[in-house]
């Protein structure tokens, strides 16, 4: 006997309950407790369906959605995270945009200001030393007790004499004048100084990439230490007739200067343990560096560092000159996804 069937064409949202799809809507494969949920609009948390919050996902014992706004638990109560921060289980609302210590800081005006002593100030314009508070010179931070601020520029001593670092070097206690040049990609002035048979930059390179840091990601410290660049932009990013040194141009700057650091480094209190006396207008600053293997941003303060051309013996690696509070060194295999200050020499 012939036996015929027929398959009727049924809607497909009578699959729906089944898991199914439909144009419009996709569900999901899998039960949330005893039902099925929309994957663009809903989620399954616990056996239980709640819906997205602005189309993301949440953690529905910490969190709540009001108005498509998601809202965090910050000890009894929620706060809003765009606007909001939570610390020591205290909701405080944000200061211009960012999160901030309570203890040691305060907000006025969307302005921030930080402890210092037992008075605040504003870190925009002010800093904070040995417990007091001075205004920036120029919008830099200085050492009152060896250098003193002029019509918004700092000078520091050299021997018995002040003179202007940024204009001016230091060089065996005689002051002399530092050249200078443009950087015709963005028409920033730098100072270079000659150093025996070398003619370095007086600063470090602050050409901006797509890949560049500032230290503690502020844009303040770029413009006093310099930017951070990873290793592969470092070797091209000097200006023309400029180049990264490789380790043997640092070897004869380190013989020079008799592998004495102090020679090199600004007489700053930005070193925390030990000033440089900056004996050739080199005038290196302890700006830090950034450590792309989850270390993050280390040694402000302690090391001035400089990427070298010269590649490491590791693969991915590279050399890093330091100058620190003692003295003038080489990390040897360093890794090309951190980020290092670049100073630049000139093409001979």
């Amino acid at each position: 006997m012939l036996r015929f069937y027929f398959l009727l064409a049924l809607p497909a949202s009578l699959f729906l309950g089944c898991g199914s799809y439909d144009e419009v809507n996709t569900f999901s494969a899998e039960k949330c407790g005893k039902d099925y949920y929309n994957l663009n609009t809903q989620f399954c948390y616990d056996a239980k369906i709640y819906d997205k919050c602005g189309g993301n996902r949440y953690d529905p014992l910490y969190e709540k959605c009001k108005n498509n706004n998601l809202f965090s638990m910050c000890g009894n109560d929620y706060y809003n995270q765009t606007t909001q921060f939570c610390q020591n289980s205290k909701i405080y609302n944000k200061c211009g945009g960012m999160s901030y210590d309570p203890l040691n800081q305060k907000c006025e005006n969307n302005n921030l200001f930080s402890k210092c002593g037992n008075d605040y100030y504003n870190q925009s314009t002010q800093f904070c030393l040995d417990a007091k508070i001075y205004d920036k010179c120029g919008g830099s931070s200085y050492d009152p007790f060896n250098q003193k601020c002029e019509n918004d520029n700092v000078f520091s001593k050299c021997g018995n004499e002040w003179y202007n670092p940024s204009s001016q070097a230091c060089i065996n206690n005689v002051v002399g004048n530092k050249e200078e040049f443009k950087d015709s990609r963005d028409d920033k002035t730098y100072k270079y100084v000659k150093i025996g048979t070398q003619t370095w930059m007086a600063e470090n390179l602050q050409y901006e990439t797509s890949n560049t840091k500032c230290y503690n990601d502020n844009p303040d410290n770029c413009k006093i230490f310099g930017i951070l660049y990873d290793w592969n932009t470092a070797k091209k990013v000097c200006p023309a007739g400029w180049h990264l040194p490789n380790d043997e141009e640092w070897v004869r700057l380190g013989d020079y200067a008799g592998d004495n650091a102090a020679k090199l480094k600004a007489n700053s209190s930005f070193w925390e343990f030990s000033k440089g006396t900056d004996d050739f207008g080199f005038t290196a600053l302890p700006g830090g560096f950034y450590r792309g293997d989850n270390g993050g941003f280390r040694y402000y303060g302690e090391c001035a560092c400089f990427w070298s051309a010269t590649e490491g013996r590791i693969s991915g690696s590279a050399h890093m000159r330091y100058l620190n509070n003692y003295s003038f060194g080489l990390d040897g295999n360093y890794i090309h996804n951190s980020w290092v200050n670049v100073r630049c020499i000139k093409d001979i």
